[in-house]
């Protein structure tokens, strides 16, 4: 027992794909464990197989549930419910909000959040709207940092650029000391460092809406280098990028070499994130559908969109979610998939794709599998395959009423024949 019954509820529907594969859900599937449950005080949801079950809030409670994995905690709080991470769970899985069900129109992106779609990962790096031509894109996890020039005061008599190995600078071309090796390397040129730096990018003067660049660093200390050159009052970019038009987005992904950043203005459309070859930012791999998500920027706000991807797309939680009234909240912890929603205490609440039955324990809740989308007749015939105890007079009856289209002479009787076959040997 968790208590009487208050006025409000939640009622959550678990779904649990029971292949384990990299932490992902089908949403495809038809091999799907559902459960559902009314929650009317705190506790924790906990998983065993593809069995999840309710536990009470209290330590001990939860103890008792070895080898287990512990998904997400209900917490009741200020009249309302809200969700976060279990009390005592030791495993390393986020909780994932589901873009599909909770923003089907678009999710707000906001800078640093983590975007997951199939097992691939990006993070939000900087987000740059329109009326902000004069911000560069950011390259480097800290505050923009600045070099600045070389003082002929500083105690050295000799410098020598260790590019071009000229001890000679000018006001327009001065020594800087732009990473943290010492000595002899310490001091280069400014344009030889921009040379240098544009032949490892091999962007040359590109006018894409897109590119990817790595974050550059010294090959010899590994520091990165500042993002901006500055000289008395001027201040400009160390290492020339093309230059973006805004709207623009940075996202950062992690790849075999190391950490890279895709570039993409949004200025002319919106980015395609997929596997096909037209996508703005294509990840191949077999995870990702061939258009997965997209991003656009509507409103002096960038929104994130699901395309009806196989695996969804997900964005972190990084911090508690309230349930609220009419907007059900879904999460995904590794293959299971929690659906929460407010309701009457007294009063059970249908989900969708759920079959509640009267007396029915909710670990006997089954998902119902939906019939294809086929013409009318041949609709029929599938719910005879299904419910034998149909009569067959009846099918003919509904299939000369809704057949779009005239079938010929020797159609129907063949499936009349077939159907009243299949309910004869059923009987």
């Amino acid at each position: 027992m968790l208590g009487t019954s208050p006025a409000v509820a939640v009622q959550v529907v678990s779904r649990t794909w029971t292949r384990d594969a990299h932490d992902l859900f089908d949403f495809e599937a038809s091999d799907v464990q559902a459960e559902a449950f009314t929650v009317q005080a705190s506790a924790t949801y906990i998983r065993s197989g593809s069995r999840v079950q309710l536990a009470g809030d209290e330590k001990e409670e939860i103890c008792d549930f070895g080898g287990t994995d512990m998904l997400a905690r209900i917490v009741e709080r200020a009249g309302g419910y809200w969700v976060e991470r279990p009390l005592t769970s030791t495993s390393s899985k986020n909780l994932w909000v589901i873009i599909r069900d909770v923003a089907p129109a678009g999710y707000v992106l906001r800078e640093h959040d983590i975007i997951k779609l199939g097992r691939y990962k990006f993070r939000i790096r900087q987000l740059v709207g329109t009326g902000q031509e004069s911000v560069p894109p950011m390259l480097n996890d800290s505050e923009p940092s600045v070099c600045c020039p070389i003082s002929s005061d500083d105690g050295l008599e000799s410098r020598c650029c260790r590019i071009c190995l000229s001890d000679e600078c000018s006001e327009d071309d001065p020594f800087i000391a732009p990473c943290s090796c010492k000595g002899s390397i310490k001091y280069v040129h400014l344009g030889c460092l921009r040379k240098w730096t544009s032949s490892l990018l091999s962007l040359g003067d590109s006018s894409s809406d897109s590119y990817f660049v790595r974050p550059l660093s010294c090959e010899l200390c590994k520091a990165h280098y500042p993002m901006d050159f500055c000289k008395g009052s001027m201040r400009s970019p160390l290492i020339e990028l093309p230059r973006m038009q805004p709207p623009y987005v940075v996202l950062e992904r992690s790849t075999r070499n190391g950490r890279g950043m895709h570039i993409v203005s949004l200025a002319e459309s919106c980015l395609v994130i997929g596997r096909g070859h037209e996508s703005g930012v294509r990840v191949p791999d077999v995870t990702i559908s061939r258009s997965h998500a997209t991003i656009r920027y509507e409103g002096g706000q960038f929104l994130l969109q699901d395309q009806a991807s196989k695996f969804g797309t997900l964005v972190a939680m990084r911090r508690p979610q309230e349930i609220q009234a009419l907007r059900p909240l879904s999460l995904q912890i590794g293959r299971t998939v929690l659906t929460m929603s407010l309701t009457s205490g007294s009063i059970p609440v249908a989900m969708p794709g759920l079959a509640h039955r009267q007396g029915a324990h909710p670990e006997q809740c089954q998902l119902q599998p939906q019939l294809p989308h086929q013409q009318p007749w041949r609709r029929e015939e599938a719910a005879v395959q299904q419910q034998s105890h149909l009569d067959w007079q009846h099918l003919f009856e509904l299939s000369q009423e809704e057949r779009p289209v005239s079938p010929s002479a020797e159609e129907v009787p063949l499936c009349l024949r077939l159907t009243c076959e299949q309910v004869t040997s059923s009987c």
